[in-house]
């Protein structure tokens, strides 16, 4: 195998570049908790054993003028899947951030492993849970499978540039589909504490003695916590459905770039 990399260096390297590109942007593997090491290693095997099949991809030998083009076209192929996933895993976090507001838990923030940045509690709960749901569906095999093994099989940067149409689509689809898979996330919390909210300003209004400020923080949080309590089952099901599609639409978008996966 070393003299397969050593006669085919031109190879590796696009193979390579892809598989670091996505291994760096997808989601869990780019948290900057994982040592680089732990990184590289996995992508220089799995380069090592990709290689072989992809070969019919591009022609050599290549002039360095093109070689250059297509090493950055297929890091930049690496980045679009691993970012498209990483979109679709955060609108668990954005679910977290949006209950987070009318449970009162907006101005409680802890450091995020994941991500290696500040976020509220619920957000980091309902990373957690993304977590779980993303080991139990098989997400890093399919994203080797799909994102690597089956992604070479397809297309190459060739291909890209001549569709760009279907590069753009993925990242407004991915970017939409946050924002709309967590607001069905968080919406059955969110319409229970919407009706919480105005019974509490009903009562205050029709009961000027009761201290609605002091009193609703605790019952809206109690409240809250109940329902989340009540919805865990049902959210970690709509997890792994929101994960299957994300995939779905990744293999479909492999699938039209550049031929059947």
């Amino acid at each position: 195998m070393s003299d397969f990399v050593s006669f085919n260096l031109q190879l590796y390297l696009l193979v390579l570049a892809r598989i670091l590109a996505l291994i760096f942007s997808a989601p869990l593997l780019s948290s900057r908790s994982i040592p680089v090491v732990a990184k590289l290693g996995p992508a220089l095997f799995t380069a090592v054993a990709v290689a072989p099949g992809a070969e019919s991809a591009w022609h050599f030998p290549m002039a360095p003028g093109e070689f250059w083009g297509l090493l950055l076209g297929e890091a930049l192929l690496g980045l679009v899947m691993g970012f498209f996933l990483k979109m679709l895993f955060a609108a668990f976090t954005c679910a977290g951030h949006l209950l987070s507001i009318p449970i009162g838990l907006s101005g409680a923030r802890i450091a995020d492993p994941v991500s290696g940045e500040e976020s509220t509690v619920m957000g980091q709960f309902f990373d957690l849970m993304a977590i779980f749901v993303f080991l139990y569906v098989s997400g890093f095999y399919r994203i080797f499978y799909i994102g690597i093994s089956s992604s070479f099989n397809a297309f190459s940067a060739y291909d890209i540039v001549s569709g760009r149409e279907h590069l753009v689509s993925l990242l407004v689809h991915g970017l939409g589909n946050m924002f709309c898979q967590s607001l069905v996330l968080a919406l059955p919390v969110l319409g229970i504490m919407l009706l919480v909210t105005v019974s509490m300003g009903i009562l205050s209004r029709s009961v000027p003695e009761m201290n609605m400020l002091v009193n609703g923080f605790p019952l809206s949080l109690m409240i809250g916590f109940i329902m989340l309590f009540m919805a865990v089952p049902f959210l970690m099901e709509a997890f792994g459905k929101v994960l299957d599609s994300g995939f779905c639409v990744l293999e479909q978008w492999i699938d039209s770039a550049g031929g059947p996966v």
